[in-house]
């Protein structure tokens, strides 16, 4: 049989089904792979699948799962965009899979949105604890003037800012009005950053068990919060503290009981009264 050859006139119907059949199967073996924490093994499939057909949206969604698993978020921001911006040809591309896979329903754009954007400020945030002025340009350039993002999501402009270290708030509290320093707004911003993430991405993962993804999501929220050590205030100390014991609980299921048990001590000596800690480390002394 001949090369097929691009031109004027679009490939046989039958050329077209056998690559977006094909494109199927990358994806089925793509999902097979994650089921198996196979991360690394899955991305490449999925980048198959979507080689087989630009259009197949829904592999690029489950490739961003896979990056996001490995600590790979520019590349995992690449593909949430491809879904945002074609997201009608995601919702397609589902229906193929829909039938012969167990996936559940199709994510709404809205969500993919919050998630686009929870993760550009996080990669953003990282950069920023190795090169501070490309991380601010990152925040600039993708909160100010990506066009993927819908304009009413969140006070764009002022999350930016306060992330920056640029701009006070008067915010509503219990005692009344009271103007939020830079700082403080930055450390408002960074907690409700984790939190968001928390609820997008770490249960996404606590569904499926997939520990060595919630370690890697630990770990690099810690190296963000690293950066600040020394001048710590009580709350970045205190979100800070919740990071290290869920990354501890996570080290205890896997039984990395070296590195848990000295982020364990280390906790222990900050305050010796803290329950939590004081149960897991009786956990950990019971594995011994």
């Amino acid at each position: 049989m001949s090369d097929i050859t691009i031109g004027s006139k679009p490939p046989p119907i039958w050329v077209v089904s056998r690559q977006m059949d094909r494109a199927t199967v990358y994806f089925q073996e793509g999902i097979r792979q994650q089921t198996l924490f196979n991360h690394a093994r899955a991305a490449y499939l999925f980048e198959r699948a979507l080689r087989r057909d630009a259009q197949f949206l829904i592999a690029a969604y489950q490739q961003s799962w896979s990056y996001i698993a490995q600590g790979k978020f520019p590349e995992a921001i690449d593909a949430l965009r491809a879904c945002i911006i074609k997201y009608e040809d995601l919702q397609k591309s589902f229906k193929i899979v829909e039938s012969a896979s167990e996936m559940e329903t199709i994510p709404k754009e809205a969500s993919l949105c919050v998630l686009y954007e929870s993760l550009i400020l996080f990669n953003a945030l990282l950069v920023k604890t190795e090169d501070k002025s490309s991380g601010d340009w990152l925040l600039i350039e993708y909160l100010l003037n990506d066009q993927t993002l819908p304009k009413e999501i969140k006070k764009r402009e002022v999350l930016v800012r306060g992330l920056l270290g640029k701009q006070s708030l008067v915010l509503e509290t219990d005692e009344g009005k009271r103007r939020v320093g830079p700082r403080e707004l930055y450390e408002k911003c960074l907690k409700s950053l984790f939190i968001n993430l928390a609820s997008n991405v770490l249960c996404y993962f606590a569904e499926t068990d997939d520990y060595a993804a919630m370690k890697t999501f630990f770990l690099v929220h810690l190296k963000i919060i690293a950066s600040h050590r020394g001048q710590e205030s009580p709350q970045l100390a205190e979100t800070r503290k919740g990071l290290q014991i869920n990354l501890a609980k996570i080290l205890l299921e896997v039984r990395e009981t070296t590195e848990c048990r000295r982020i364990l001590e280390e906790l222990f000596q900050e305050d010796p009264n803290d329950k939590d800690v004081q149960r897991l480390l009786d956990k950990l002394n019971g594995l011994n």
